[in-house]
């Protein structure tokens, strides 16, 4: 997409946008994945499980990938969202130096009642381990980032993102999250999720494989 900068607003929706692209891609990656394992005859001989395998732990390698830029570019949006409104919409209160701070300190100041716990959950759950790996666990965590974590995320990003641009008296437009899903191919996580994750589908058919030669 042509991106020009011509204020806070424009810089926040080209992050959002890009991460949305990200996030459609991991989708279809995941969603081709789901229907190529579904299409396998019930007759393929198991020595085939390991390309087979292979090819899917290739698709889940890639939506790892995508979901983890997605994630990076979303925080960004967010982060230059609210920065923004407090620059345009003179919130007449000081500023925190911390990204969830900002967020509640402007629902308070407005009056809001919302709980932002669902998007500072996917915050401290994957934005941060991405951000500042320094466990086993951050590390687990990234390794194992799919599409259904990355769209609960953001919908839980853009419902906050959406109550307080009302709040403010700039509305988003009605049915945003559908027209930004069905735009960049996001689709429901039942969907992307059918079959459960694709890498665990591989492990799977090696399984499956090792029990062949096994009962031999």
């Amino acid at each position: 997409m042509a991106f020009f900068v011509t204020d806070g607003w424009s810089v926040a929706h080209h992050h959002i946008h890009e991460a949305f692209i990200h996030l459609g891609n991991a989708c279809r990656i995941n969603l081709d994945a789901m229907n190529y394992y579904k299409s396998i005859s019930e007759d393929t001989h198991p020595v085939n499980f390991l390309s087979i395998s292979s090819e899917l732990s290739g698709a889940y390698s890639i939506e790892n990938k995508e979901c983890i830029k997605a994630t990076i570019l979303f925080q960004a949006g967010m982060e230059a969202w609210i920065s923004w409104a407090y620059t345009k919409h003179q919130l007449n209160i000081v500023k925190s130096r911390y990204f969830k701070q900002k967020w509640t300190d402007a629902y308070n100041h407005l009056a809001i009642t919302y709980d932002f716990n669902p998007y500072s959950t996917f915050y401290d759950n994957f934005r941060n381990p991405i951000v500042h790996p320094s466990t086993n666990g951050d590390i687990d965590q990234i390794a194992n980032i799919k599409s259904e974590d990355v769209y609960k995320g953001f919908q839980a990003g853009w419902d906050a993102m959406a109550k307080l641009s009302n709040g403010l008296g700039t509305p988003f437009e009605l049915n945003s999250w559908d027209i930004m899903c069905n735009a960049n191919g996001v689709i429901l996580p039942n969907k992307i999720s059918e079959l459960g994750n694709i890498k665990g589908i591989s492990g799977d058919l090696l399984a499956k494989m090792q029990k062949f030669y096994d009962d031999k």
